[in-house]
């Protein structure tokens, strides 16, 4: 953002318990999913947000750390959009773009 200050940026968001029950769908590998990744070596904002709601990484449950991932992207989402929404000219710079709302 800070590099590139006049690019304009999306953020496409849809209803989070579809996104986890995509993500943990056995059938498209949910034995790996996306949200699971970092679970090894968890980003402080999640292991922030399970602590906050008394659990920790290693013992979470698979939903509750894709949860806390899901819930992470969307905190950095917003807060980008709280700080990055109006270009250096004052024009708008940032959407955020209801995934249903798309063709």
């Amino acid at each position: 953002m800070e590099a590139f200050p006049d690019v304009r940026w999306g953020f496409v968001f849809r209803d989070s318990v579809q996104t986890m029950m995509s993500h943990l769908d056995p059938e498209k590998g949910g034995g790996m999913a996306v949200c699971l990744r970092s679970r090894p070596r968890p980003p402080k904002t999640v292991i922030d947000l399970l602590e906050g709601v008394g659990s920790h990484p290693k013992s979470a449950s698979r939903e509750e750390y894709c949860a806390a991932h899901l819930a992470s992207l969307c905190t950095a989402a917003l807060d980008s959009y709280d700080a990055y929404s109006i270009d250096s000219k004052g024009r708008p710079r940032s959407l955020l773009i209801e995934y249903t709302s798309l063709p």
